[in-house]
């Protein structure tokens, strides 16, 4: 189809098929692999990522590029101006598709140790650990959510997440959101170290993941140095800034 752009998402493209893409159109990649593209724009959204990585394509690198939904941003202010509290509702959300289960493993590892904490719990309809997440809200072990639309809102209220890897760790970072993020891919490694290493987030193997959980649940100041050190990198208004690179050059 006739177009100005087309943006492409995909890990396995081949440098061919991204430069069929730009037969009669511009093409912008989004990617985090750090890997050759024959594209009229990258859009990298990693922290420390510098945009030479990409050359000779132009890019724009770093967490305030990262496409998180406009709600998110919307949210940032007031939920900065609570952080800083006792740890009193936690977000627990490894995405939608629970991969292997993760949601069921974290929650077998965090309940005996969450005290008075309150565990908001996110999960698809397809979810591989539904019956047992709906065993526990109907016990009053937790408060699960199904196909959440409206992510802003559960994260803006509170307190301490754990949650992946992925795209969500700027979503968080946005509102300042102290985490434990338990990898979930190979590519997601690299990324949550450094950003442990800078210290905003802590990042825990599930083995590890009830040390971690415990060492910032029971430390205010940790969750607020955690806050503080996420919602500097990222502002909320990554969309904005990529759509306005993409009109520029339209």
């Amino acid at each position: 189809w006739p177009s100005d752009w087309v943006v492409l998402d995909n890990y396995r493209s081949t440098l061919d098929e991204e430069a069929g893409w730009r037969t009669g159109s511009r093409l912008a990649v989004i990617d985090d692999l750090a890997r050759p593209h024959a594209a009229d724009l990258v859009v990298d959204p990693s922290f420390g990522r510098e945009a030479t990585t990409y050359a000779p394509a132009p890019a724009l690198t770093g967490p305030a590029h990262a496409l998180v939904r406009r709600g998110f941003a919307d949210r940032r202010e007031d939920a900065l101006a609570r952080r800083g509290g006792p740890a009193r509702r936690a977000l627990i959300a490894f995405g939608l598709t629970d991969v292997g289960g993760i949601t069921q493993a974290a929650l077998d590892i965090l309940l005996p140790l969450t005290g008075e904490t309150r565990l908001d719990v996110v999960a698809g309809s397809g979810a591989p650990s539904l019956p047992r997440l709906r065993a526990l809200a109907q016990g009053g072990a937790i408060d699960l959510h199904i196909d959440v639309r409206d992510m802003a809102t559960l994260s803006a209220q509170a307190d301490v997440a754990v949650g992946a890897g992925g795209g969500s760790v700027w979503e968080r970072a946005v509102l300042g959101l102290p985490s434990v993020v338990v990898p979930l891919a190979d590519n997601q490694i690299a990324m949550t170290t450094l950003l442990d290493s800078y210290g905003a987030l802590v990042s825990a193997e599930l083995s590890d993941l009830g040390a971690a959980w415990t060492r910032v649940v029971s430390d205010a100041e940790l969750r607020l140095s955690l806050s503080e050190r996420s919602a500097v990198l990222c502002d909320g208004v990554g969309a904005e800034r990529v759509a306005r690179a993409l009109m520029a050059a339209s």
